[in-house]
């Protein structure tokens, strides 16, 4: 593990580092669930590369060179000081052994519209966005999957400085010829997350997120818990050509079907991600 961790964040931190270097100036995770909040800079435009690396548990048991990695790259322009539109492309690059095959697609893009203040209950505000994304490219067009609909609703509670609780509601409904006619392909899912953000200093944070996640497929409708969680280290508040940069470290759990939640390697990916703000 200690030594999976320290290969992925030397080339997570290598391919930030060169793609700052490579960049004058030109501009966020379950997994993520979150949305990042747009950093008060003077520009209505900001701009968030991240690069991702992944590995499954099963990859690691067999020794095997199955890895995933992946350039987003989210473009935020504000139209007032709670009212935002995102575009997002996500390029993947999937390293598959068995298979003697390494390749790169365009895996979606997505447009967000996001109110941060989209209505108050007393002096709790609630926020909402919508994304749509278009997933007509390479292995998402394979799997069937012409487009996704997510739906946001979250209101951020502070426990006290340091601790921060956010209820999420997350629907997401599956368009395409998956969706309509294979057995078992996704057609609807709604998650109830409720994310825990705790900021150790300046410096690091952690954040966990705890889903339910009921789907709907052409089979009927199944439940299962999931489990995402991170540690956020900010490495520079800004350089000369960025702004934050940062990088996460965490695992994601697919969970088990049914009411119960149990925590076991099998269904593990393990991430590194370097964040980088313009």
């Amino acid at each position: 593990m200690k030594v999976l961790i320290s290969a992925l964040v030397t080339l997570s931190v290598g391919t930030a580092v060169a793609a700052t270097s490579a960049t004058t100036v030109t501009n966020t995770g379950s997994s993520s669930t979150t949305l990042e909040q747009v950093a008060p800079k003077k520009s209505n435009v900001s701009t968030r590369v991240e690069f991702t690396n992944e590995k499954g548990q099963a990859a690691l048991d067999n020794n095997s060179k199955d890895l995933e990695t992946a350039i987003e790259t989210k473009v935020t322009y504000k139209l007032s000081d709670t009212k935002s539109l995102r575009g997002s492309a996500y390029i993947q690059t999937l390293t598959r052994e068995e298979q003697d095959d390494v390749h790169t697609n365009l895996y979606y893009v997505y447009l967000q519209y996001a109110d941060s203040a989209l209505f108050t209950i007393g002096n709790q505000a609630f926020r909402g966005a919508i994304r749509q994304y278009s997933m007509a490219f390479g292995d998402a067009q394979d799997e069937g999957l012409e487009s996704v609909t997510r739906l946001y609703l979250s209101t951020p509670v502070k426990v006290n400085d340091s601790i921060t609780v956010t209820p999420i509601i997350n629907p997401r409904l599956y368009w395409g010829s998956n969706s309509r006619e294979e057995a078992g392909a996704p057609k609807r899912d709604l998650l109830g997350i409720l994310e825990t953000e705790v900021a150790v200093n300046s410096t690091v944070s952690y954040t966990l997120d705890l889903m339910r996640r009921e789907r709907t497929t052409n089979d009927g409708t199944a439940g299962r818990f999931e489990l995402d969680n991170w540690a956020t280290i900010a490495l520079a508040d800004r350089t000369a050509y960025t702004d934050a940069i940062s990088m996460d470290l965490g695992f994601y759990h697919g969970g088990n079907t049914g009411n119960g939640f149990k925590l076991n390697k099998d269904g593990t990916v393990y991430y590194v991600r370097a964040n980088v703000n313009f």
